[in-house]
């Protein structure tokens, strides 16, 4: 098979094939071409909050909070604030 040479831009289609254990030259360098059935074999894998998403997560694992309502303690008021109002006291 020949070698695919040039440049692409964003208007073009590169049409050919590329076989397994070829290399690429890209803008970024050279890429190695495999296939693989493992996703724990994958380059570039997703994350959340820099927690790789390898196996089985959970919520906590990926520092997130879990669904529902919550109290925005901003803008809440102590008790003491509150009997302040009720007495005119603010």
């Amino acid at each position: 098979m020949a070698d695919l040479t040039g440049v692409i831009t964003a208007a073009e289609t590169l049409q050919g094939s590329i076989s397994e254990g070829s290399t690429l030259n890209t803008l970024e360098g050279e890429v190695s071409v495999g296939t693989t059935k493992d996703y724990n074999e994958l380059f570039n894998q997703p994350s959340i909050n820099d927690v790789t998403l390898i196996g089985n997560k959970t919520l906590d694992d990926l520092s997130i909070q879990e669904k529902g309502e919550y109290v925005d303690n901003a803008n809440t008021l102590t008790n003491l604030e509150i009997l302040a109002i009720i007495n005119g006291g603010i």
